[in-house]
């Protein structure tokens, strides 16, 4: 499925964690429509880690799924066709950090978080037009650092919103 980013998962109590990804490029068709930002991925165990069987992701880049302590240092996330979804979505995420990074979004969002702590997005340049850098939901407020990123004028920082 050409709409398929990255898929990086634990399952429920059961988490995957130290996760490091430094000095890449990931290059990615798009393809995906906005409305796709609102699938849901299923809890499947039996079938782990094969990402196709939940068509395409509520993301481009990454989804982030029952991890701990994961680390985005200077990667850069783009694609070549038009794209409304995030480039990443969080859910039940322990210790997040995206640092010196490039990204591309033109959707709702760069980062949608749900039921995630310690997130920091810090050092980033955002490219497109996306709504805002970070969507959450509003008991994620105090969870959430964004430190010296660089988005478009007409992009927000954070929406409270988040996922449903």
């Amino acid at each position: 499925e050409a709409r398929s980013g990255i898929m990086i998962t634990g399952i429920p109590g059961h988490k995957v964690s130290v996760i490091r990804l430094h000095n890449i490029v990931i290059r990615f068709p798009g393809m995906g429509a906005a409305d796709e930002s609102g699938n849901s991925v299923p809890e499947d165990e039996k079938r782990y880690p094969e990402q196709f069987f939940f068509g395409s992701l509520p993301s481009y880049g990454m989804f982030i799924r029952h991890t701990e302590d994961v680390e985005l240092d200077q990667v850069r996330f783009d694609y070549t066709g038009e794209e409304g979804r995030p480039a990443f979505v969080l859910e039940d995420v322990n210790g997040f950090t995206l640092r010196d990074s490039k990204m591309h979004a033109e959707g709702k969002t760069v980062l949608d978080v749900k039921d995630s702590f310690d997130v920091l997005v810090s050092g980033c340049k955002v490219a497109g037009s996306p709504k805002s850098l970070v969507e959450a939901s509003a008991s994620e407020k105090n969870k959430i650092g964004l430190v010296e990123n660089r988005i478009p004028k007409t992009t927000k920082l954070i929406s409270y919103g988040g996922r449903k």
